[in-house]
Parts: structure tokens; C-alpha cells; sequence
């Protein structure tokens, strides 16, 4: 692996791999474990988004776990606010967890209005809700290029190389390395299952 960029949530590196197995990894990024917003019970809403729309919004805000969750811990967490002015990511507070931008706006609220919401917070994939998607990961052979493609800003830097030219981005629940490593580890695993299920 030769690593042609690393930023925490950015990673692009050039490896002499198969498009299959590149393919494979880029579809199991959506089978690592992050946590999401999982249901919001409205207890008030004096904002102008109707309740469908809030629940919505809020429902993507990306988190942060800050201790170990498994498939069954349900996590109860609120977002509430009051007065006037705009109402952001940072609201939302649950034991264990932190939102990874704290000032996305969600809504609204005039004066003398109030927010009042509780969030299930669990573990889930990709693979079920993009809620739960941790990023992505695109690829291409150093040696087809498109025009318009972002990424031949880097052509200078692989020039006379040969493999595929990969870029992990990831939302900020893990970093991009921690996102590669973890969509390896989930792929591994499958492979494992499938001499047990031949037999």
C-alpha cells in the first residue's frame, strides 16, 4: 500500500489489488457496527418542521460512541430546546455518546417556543438504514481516466504506478483507517462463516 493522502476522515492510497476484492470491501463498509438514532418519540414541537420532518433530521445526525455498545444495549438519550433561534446537532445528549458535528441546524424556534424530544440510540449497519452508514469507499485503475474526475489532482503523485487508486471518506463516526480496517475485519469474518455453511 502506498498511502498518496491521510486526513482523519480522508484516506487515499494506491494498492495492486483485484477489482473484485476492492469491490468487496468498498460493499462491507456498510456491515461495520456505528451507533444511529434508531427511533425519536416526540414529546413537544413548536418548530416549524412537521413532526415526520423533525424525527427525520434528527434521525441522521451522525454520533459518536465513547464506550462499548453491543447489539442490545438501547441507549435513551434527549434533544430539547428553548427560545428563540436555531436549533442545533449539539442538543442531542445521551450518556456514552457524542454528536460528531455539533452545529448542524436542525430547526428553528420562535420565541416562548420550546423542543422537547427522547432518542433511542442503538448499534446498527449500513446495510439496514443509511443512518448507519460510516462513510464510503470509490476506487479506479490508476490507468483510466476520466475528465472531471476529482481525483486525477493526484495523477502527478502515481504517475508509472499500476494497482487501483483508492479513496476511503468517512461522516466522523470512525476515522477512515479505523473504517478500512473495520470493513476488512467484517469481510474476514464472512469468509470464515463459509466453510462452516458448505459442510
Amino acid at each position: 500500500m502506498e498511502i498518496i493522502k491521510s486526513q482523519e476522515n480522508k484516506l487515499i492510497f494506491v494498492e495492486e489489488i483485484e477489482e473484485s476484492l476492492a469491490n468487496a470491501i468498498r460493499r462491507y463498509i456498510n456491515e461495520i457496527p456505528v451507533i444511529g438514532i434508531d427511533e425519536v418519540e416526540i414529546a413537544k414541537n413548536d418548530s416549524p418542521l412537521y413532526d415526520e420532518t423533525l424525527a427525520h433530521r434528527i434521525g441522521l445526525i451522525p454520533l459518536r460512541a465513547e464506550k462499548k455498545f453491543n447489539d442490545k444495549d438501547i441507549i435513551k438519550g434527549k434533544f430539547s430546546a428553548k427560545g428563540e433561534g436555531k436549533v442545533y446537532s449539539k442538543e442531542i445528549k445521551a450518556a456514552g455518546v457524542s454528536v460528531v458535528y455539533e452545529n448542524l441546524p436542525v430547526t428553528y424556534l420562535d420565541k416562548d417556543k420550546e423542543l422537547e424530544v427522547v432518542v433511542n440510540i442503538k448499534l446498527g449497519r449500513g446495510s439496514e438504514h443509511a443512518k448507519y452508514s460510516p462513510g464510503f469507499v470509490f476506487y479506479r485503475d490508476i490507468n483510466e481516466k476520466e475528465d472531471g474526475d476529482e481525483i486525477l489532482e493526484y495523477d502527478k503523485l502515481i504517475k508509472s504506478k499500476s494497482g487501483l487508486l483508492i479513496n476511503v471518506e468517512s461522516f466522523g463516526q470512525l476515522s477512515a483507517k479505523e473504517m478500512l480496517q473495520s470493513a476488512i475485519k467484517e469481510l474476514k469474518k464472512t469468509l470464515e462463516e463459509v466453510p462452516k455453511n458448505l459442510k
